[in-house]
């Protein structure tokens, strides 16, 4: 093996290494945040008798931590109980950008003023442009509370 043969087999080498290690941080930047799980925090909203069959706007305020910062953030949420007395929570932010929507009882759906988007009771895209439906929040009743789970 001569000094030029050597050399090269060095370099790559060397090349090698480097891609591996690059390819390595890159995949573990893209991976990080999918093992992270978030942990939805167990929130009251009252005495389910104060709700009836239709929705009422509720607000919470949520204590949320991102990295350094902490904040607390305003959420809107739509509760009302079914017949069989369980709670039904719905999201009132629009899946298109993020506007807060109004329950209209006459037309027995929701509708976002900024773009005219549309759901039905169940949160199901009637009309417009939001790509997914209004999501539901999970809720238990606990001695005859009802607890929401926010993340």
């Amino acid at each position: 093996m001569n000094r030029r043969s050597a050399l090269t087999m060095i370099i790559a080498a060397i090349g090698g290494a480097w891609a591996i290690l690059t390819t390595a941080v890159a995949g573990l930047f893209v991976a990080t945040p999918l093992r992270t799980t978030t942990r939805a925090k167990a929130m009251r909203l009252g005495d389910v008798d104060a709700f009836d069959t239709t929705f009422k706007m509720v607000q919470l305020q949520v204590d949320r931590s991102d990295g350094w910062f902490e904040k607390i953030d305003l959420e809107k949420l739509y509760v009302r109980v079914n017949e069989a007395g369980e709670p039904e929570v719905m999201s009132a932010r629009c899946t298109h950008l993020g506007c807060s929507v109004n329950w209209e009882e006459e037309s027995d759906h929701f509708v976002c003023p900024c773009h005219g988007g549309q759901f039905s009771a169940q949160g199901v895209v009637l009309d417009g442009p939001p790509p997914a439906p209004l999501p539901p929040i999970r809720s238990v009743v606990k001695n005859n509370q009802i607890i929401v789970y926010i993340a």
